[in-house]
């Protein structure tokens, strides 16, 4: 925990994810900002962290308007179908150029089954947005487990993955700081099989009677 705080921009940070994300950091003393189109949801949700961490670092506003030359990180978070977080993403090519971005998304959307290992949304965020240096994170990390980095008495892996070798450096001292574990795996490529991975994972959390996640009429398949 010895890299010093920095400051982090979910955009947006109004999911679940990236909610517990920016717990997850602004706990570890790092600044935190959170984006959604609508300001007023943003600073809805900073309540909410505020409520659960009073003593943090947390501020919210428009997605755009969060992002200036003192963040050091940005975390990329959207849902929805992949046209449309490809749209949304085309309007941060100011705000992200040279930007180092963790992206938490996935393929989960992707209406053609059979490009499923084929490509990852990060690679495609990369053809998107090439000025901004893309690292994949948490992939194989579920919200519900976020803010319990240590299991059974040893740090959780987060894999992450990027061409870019000082991003990806910067992204694992960052956190470390949070107690995770970074596991490096790679280039960017080797996000496809993190992905697939997710696929089977919650289809298999779909099926298990014990899991939150089953569904007695599961429609909702990968494979």
């Amino acid at each position: 925990k010895s890299m010093a705080l920095k400051t982090i921009a979910f955009v947006p940070g109004t999911g679940n994810m990236s909610v517990q994300l920016a717990k997850l950091f602004a706990s570890n003393g790092h600044s935190v900002r959170i984006g959604s189109r609508d300001p007023s949801k943003a600073l809805d949700t900073v309540r909410a962290v505020l409520a659960d961490y009073p003593e943090t670092k947390v501020t919210g506003g428009e997605n755009h308007e969060i992002i200036d030359d003192k963040v050091d990180f940005i975390v990329w978070g959207p849902s929805g179908p992949l046209e449309d977080r490809n749209s949304l993403l085309k309007t941060f090519e100011k705000e992200f150029a040279h930007k180092i971005v963790i992206d938490i998304s996935n393929i989960v959307y992707l209406q053609k089954p059979e490009q499923y290992g084929t490509t990852s949304a990060t690679e495609i965020n990369q053809v998107t947005l090439p000025s901004a240096r893309w690292v994949c994170a948490f992939k194989l990390i579920w919200a519900a487990i976020v803010l319990q980095p240590i299991s059974e008495g040893r740090p959780r892996d987060v894999q992450i993955a990027s061409d870019d070798v000082e991003a990806k450096k910067q992204v694992a001292e960052l956190i470390a700081t949070t107690n995770f574990h970074p596991m490096d795996v790679g280039e960017l490529y080797v996000a496809r099989g993190l992905e697939v991975m997710l696929k089977m994972m919650v289809n298999a959390e779909m099926v298990n009677k014990e899991s939150p996640y089953y569904q007695k009429k599961c429609s909702f398949r990968y494979f």
